[in-house]
């Protein structure tokens, strides 16, 4: 069995750890030197890869969606996230748009435009790597593509993009 890396950095982030594990078992070919560091979360000094990881769902609903798990638990209610984002505000807000690509454009958005202001370890590549709690329905996933790729024009782009569900 391949030894793990984990090297130490700040505090770690579960998806920074979730990635680094999905990554190293489903594409451990091209990951097979990953450490978990910062700017950007994940890096790869023999190949030259940088790897950031994002939620699709932005920290303030997380952290919404959260409470509400406390407080059903505190009440004796047993859900889970998926139950929690459907019956919270956050969900009923976007019902309309439910498909949840927004998110993962937003996501997109606000890492590509973080890795483009500088302060991120110089990488000849770059791959970015979203989580999320939300279902994606494949029959409308070309159309969230097509808009990543007409995202990622700027000078520092991501080579991959996986979106983990």
């Amino acid at each position: 069995m391949k030894e793990k890396n984990y090297k130490l950095k700040r505090s770690f982030r579960y998806e920074e750890c979730e990635a680094k594990l999905v990554l190293e078992e489903y594409s451990g070919d091209r990951y097979s030197s990953i450490y978990l560091r910062d700017k950007p979360d994940l890096q790869d000094d023999i190949e030259n890869i940088g790897i950031e990881v994002t939620s699709s769902i932005p920290s303030e609903k997380r952290r919404q969606i959260h409470n509400w798990l406390e407080e059903c638990e505190a009440n004796g209610y047993d859900v889970n996230f998926w139950d929690a984002y459907e019956n919270s505000d956050v969900y009923n807000k976007k019902k309309s748009k439910r498909i949840g690509y927004g998110d993962f454009s937003n996501a997109f958005i606000r890492k590509r435009d973080k890795l483009n202001t500088g302060g991120y370890k110089r990488f000849d590549v770059y791959d970015l790597f979203i989580l999320s709690e939300e279902h994606v329905y494949l029959e409308k996933l070309p159309r969230l593509l097509h808009r990543l790729v007409r995202l990622n024009k700027l000078p520092l782009r991501y080579s991959r993009v996986y979106m983990y569900t």
